[in-house]
Order: structure tokens, then C-alpha cells, then sequence
């Protein structure tokens, strides 16, 4: 299931109108879905003093990647759901959040047009390269527990598991699962090249 996910959304990616900055970025797959909460209760606010979803994204690289032309997209068949303002930049070595919540993005705060679903489903990076939009990262995830994140262990190049010690905006440092259910089914892919074959 989860390859026809991907190859719709690279046949959707195909060919899709979108603006290119004109100055080279870095290689896409440095930056990655690097952890996520699905059911946030009492972790993480936002500046209204809510507890949104939210999604952490990691630039592994020592270079600043650009996000403007960027989508994030909680359905393969729509790539371009949400994309990120112009100008938002990850440092090279850095952390942005992206809270998932459908509410409006404000000066201070990025805010995806969708939820994540706590009972489980998956979540795209796309990015521009050339004239095409690309999968830069994907994850899988199961059902989730509340105030429990979804992270790559070790920070931003492992598998990912469940951390009952979330660290959103900062290096995930393997912090277990206290309750959370590990047996969720989950998948995820930094691969660039992704293709039909695979």
C-alpha cells in the first residue's frame, strides 16, 4: 500500500506548475520529517495556547535550505496541499515546526492545512527540483499515543520510533517510549530518487 501511496504521489508531482528559485538549494534530502506528534494534550502550544498536532523537520546539512516552492501534504494524490511561505529558511543543522492544525499560518508560526490523524496515516515532504516537485521524505505511522511523539532515532538519519520524552525544535535524544504503543506499523523514506521500480 504504502508504494502505491508514493507512486501516485510522484505521478501527481509530474509535470506540476510550480515557481523554482532561481538560486541552487541544497540537495532536498537534507532536510527530513524528523519527528512528530499526532495527539498533543498537554506538550507543545502554539502562541494562541492551544495544543496543536505539530510536525518537526530537520536540515541535516551544514548549508541554509530554502523552503519557498516547498509542499507538505498528508495525501499522496495532493502534493501541493500546503505549501510553505516564501523565504522560510532551516539553518544549516536546524529545526523548523510546523504546527498541523487547518488553522492560518501567522507571522511566527507555520500552520499546515490539515490534521494528523491519530489513529495513523502517512506524511509527505515534496521540494522542487529542476522543473518538477520531488518526494524529499515520507513517513508511516500507526496509531498514536497522546503526548508521545513519532521520532527518528538517532536524530535525523534512524528509524523512527515512539519517545515519550518529545523534544520538538531541538536534537530527538531516544527518550523511549514510557506508554506508547510500538507496535505501530510505520515506514518511512529519505530517499531522493524514489522511483517506479522501487
Amino acid at each position: 500500500m504504502r508504494h502505491a501511496a508514493l507512486l501516485a504521489l510522484l505521478a501527481a508531482c509530474k509535470g506540476a506548475v510550480t515557481p523554482v528559485p532561481t538560486e541552487p538549494t541544497p540537495t532536498p534530502a537534507n532536510v527530513v520529517i524528523n519527528e512528530l506528534m499526532a495527539s498533543n494534550a498537554t506538550g507543545l502550544q502554539d502562541e494562541s495556547g492551544a495544543f496543536p498536532d505539530w510536525i518537526e523537520l530537520h536540515n541535516t546539512g551544514d548549508e541554509a535550505a530554502d523552503l519557498s516552492a516547498w509542499f507538505m501534504t498528508d495525501d499522496g494524490g495532493v502534493p501541493q496541499k500546503w505549501s510553505f511561505p516564501d523565504d522560510v529558511v532551516i539553518p544549516g543543522g536546524g529545526y523548523l515546526i510546523v504546527f498541523a492544525d487547518d488553522d492560518p499560518s501567522t507571522t511566527t508560526e507555520l500552520h499546515a492545512s490539515f490534521k494528523l490523524s491519530a489513529g495513523g496515516e502517512a506524511l509527505y515532504l515534496v521540494g522542487p527540483v529542476e522543473s518538477d516537485l520531488e518526494l524529499v521524505d515520507s513517513v508511516e505511522f500507526g496509531p498514536q499515543t497522546t503526548d508521545v511523539s513519532w521520532a527518528r532515532v538517532p536524530n535525523g538519519t534512524g528509524d523512527f520510533e515512539a519517545d515519550g520524552t518529545p523534544t520538538p525544535g531541538a536534537a530527538n535524544d531516544g527518550g523511549g517510549a514510557g506508554d506508547a504503543d510500538t507496535d505501530a506499523d510505520t515506514d518511512s523514506d529519505t530517499d531522493s530518487d524514489t522511483d517506479a521500480d522501487t
